[in-house]
């Protein structure tokens, strides 16, 4: 009875039976959390049952009227992190420049920046990750002072060229 009785019952048995879904339930605090997967998922929330209501688990960083289905904003951005995981399965930190990029609006469909229509995603992370390169290119480091004046801050791990560190950390 402390978790809810039978409506805790009916909530962690809410889930298709030819799915597996993992539920976190935690007696101490009484709540549940059904679908713990989707709390690593961007697209799809996680449903939380305490004190015989239900909620809906967002991350920080969204607005709390967030709806819960995936709508097509988040089907645009995951387009960039999808290149970007595909591209660099191996790089971590990328994936925290991707989020980055994609809460600002930078970049349109094709994966060019959208003030610098002839900078492609792919050339911005090689730049970024290149800590020996020699060569001035004038186009990034244009990229990354229009960034610097936007306030858009890169974690220090991230950038690994020192010339890019400088304008975008």
């Amino acid at each position: 009875m402390r978790l809810g009785g039978i409506q805790a019952l009916e909530f962690y048995q809410d889930v298709e039976k030819s799915n597996f879904h993992f539920a976190y339930v935690n007696s101490a605090r009484n709540y549940i959390i059904n679908k713990v997967e989707n709390l690593f998922n961007a697209t799809q929330r996680a449903v939380m049952f305490a004190n015989k209501e239900t909620f809906i688990i967002h991350r920080a960083d969204q607005d709390c009227s967030h709806s819960s289905g995936s709508n097509d904003e988040t089907t645009d951005h995951t387009l960039v992190s999808d290149f970007v995981q595909s591209t660099y399965p191996k790089q971590k930190y990328l994936k925290i420049v991707a989020t980055i990029l994609e809460k600002h609006d930078l970049i349109n469909e094709d994966l060019f920046f959208i003030q610098f229509d002839n900078i492609h995603l792919a050339d911005f992370l090689s730049f970024i990750n290149n800590r020996f390169d020699k060569k001035k290119n004038t186009n990034l480091i244009k990229l990354c002072k229009v960034l610097q004046t936007k306030n858009i801050k890169f974690p220090n791990v991230c950038i690994k060229n020192p010339v890019a560190k400088k304008y975008l950390c």
